[in-house]
Order: structure tokens, then sequence, then C-alpha cells
């Protein structure tokens, strides 16, 4: 089972920064990223 991280931020239509990129760097550490 995945750990948990929550991020809380904004959107960034770009994808180089906010929700996005978060939860895609989360992933890349092997945890499971929730968004607020």
């Amino acid at each position: 089972m995945k750990k948990s991280i929550l991020t809380i931020a904004g959107a960034d239509p770009s994808g180089g920064a906010g929700i996005q990129r978060d939860l895609q760097t989360f992933e890349d550490f092997g945890l499971r990223g929730l968004s607020v």
C-alpha cells in the first residue's frame, strides 16, 4: 500500500507548477498524492 500525501496548491494550465506538478512528483517518489 502506498503512503498518501496531501498538497494544497493552485492550478497551472501549462502543467509546469501547481497541483498537476505536485501529483506527478509524489508519484515519482512512490506516494499517492491527494489535492485540496
